[in-house]
């Protein structure tokens, strides 16, 4: 088997700096970002990866949100479950949710917290991590009452 160490996928909550963290490591591994790969864009960006190409390739960085990621085929959900590490970005809890109003003009907070909790709890996350300019700092795995989300 592959070493898949340098298999990763960023998972995040929306507008956590996710997109910074995959530009990160696909810098520190070598490989090339694919943001947006593993989700389902309903407000902000598209998806115009040929997604089992990237996925199944294992050239890439792959970058998705929870509160969409049970909506990929689950030839995908599954081979990116048992062949990547996770990785996941933080930020905190009152700047995610100013930024989500912004963009989308609602106050989306708690329905994609919510199924983004219920499809986080499935998976084994590796490392956490919180964007500081262009640099990583892999942080403790944040409590519920935690400022970050």
């Amino acid at each position: 088997m592959e070493n898949t160490i340098s298999n990763i996928a960023v998972i995040s909550f929306p507008r956590t700096a996710s997109k910074a963290l995959v530009d990160y490591m696909a810098k520190e591994h070598s490989k090339l970002p694919a943001h947006g790969v593993l989700h389902k864009p309903e407000y902000l960006g598209k998806n115009d990866y040929n997604v089992k190409d990237i996925v199944f390739g294992q050239n890439h960085i792959l970058h998705g949100h929870w509160h969409s990621l049970n909506q990929l085929d689950s030839e995908i959900y599954d081979f990116v479950k048992e062949n990547y590490t996770i990785v996941c970005s933080h930020r905190p809890k009152h700047l995610v949710k100013k930024s989500l109003l912004q963009i989308t003009g609602k106050d989306l907070y708690d329905d994609v917290y919510k199924r983004s909790m219920e499809e986080y709890s499935k998976w084994k996350i590796s490392a956490h991590y919180v964007m500081s300019g262009n640099d990583a700092h892999i942080i403790p795995e944040p409590d519920p009452t935690s400022i970050l989300v």
